[in-house]
């Protein structure tokens, strides 16, 4: 993606580093952060948060979108069930907030809250097994040394058809939070 961008904006710096720790040559306007966070452990909030604020100049603005709250929910309980059933646990791999939890994280690290939408977005998923190969995609981590991943994801995704499959398409049951904070 990095290549594509310098390819496609060349008067831009792009770097590539990890949000948990990371540090500009010098601060900037603007942090900008989309669907990565919730990829992040709870616990590394605090750790990336004050990356981005170091990173930003007095007045810089912070503006994201990731998971929220509810977010794949129906998803993460099918795959739950079926863990169960097997006599396994399923450890979530995301980190979901609310507004108000990832409000005060921000707070915390010295932001000031502006702005904060939550809100469903159904996504359409592509193709005949478009919920099964999105959880053979994003949801990696659950399954490791866990044996029997198609069979739980069949069976995951045969008890959510009636829920997630409409008009002959798959939808995953986004739920997006999206802020703007300000340094």
């Amino acid at each position: 993606m990095l290549e594509v961008a310098r390819a496609n904006h060349p008067e831009i710096a792009f770097y590539q580093g990890d949000a948990v720790d990371f540090t500009l040559a010098e601060p900037v306007d603007v942090v900008f952060s989309n669907a990565v966070l919730h990829w992040i452990d709870r616990e590394k909030q605090p750790d990336v948060l004050k990356n981005v604020y170091r990173a930003l100049k007095n007045g810089g603005q912070f503006v994201f979108k990731m998971g929220g709250r509810g977010n794949n929910a129906r998803i993460h309980a099918a795959l739950a069930e079926a863990f169960a059933r097997r006599a396994l646990e399923y450890r979530m791999p995301f980190y979901f907030p609310t507004i108000g939890e990832y409000a005060a994280l921000l707070e915390k690290a010295g932001f000031k809250v502006e702005y904060a939408l939550m809100f469903d977005r159904p996504t359409e998923l592509s193709g005949e097994d478009g919920l099964a190969d999105w959880i053979r995609m994003f949801v990696r981590t659950p399954f490791e040394g866990a044996e029997g991943m198609e069979e739980i994801v069949r069976e995951a995704v045969n008890g959510l058809r009636g829920e997630l499959f409409h008009d002959g398409k798959w939808y995953a049951d986004y739920v997006r939070l999206r802020m703007k904070a300000v340094k």
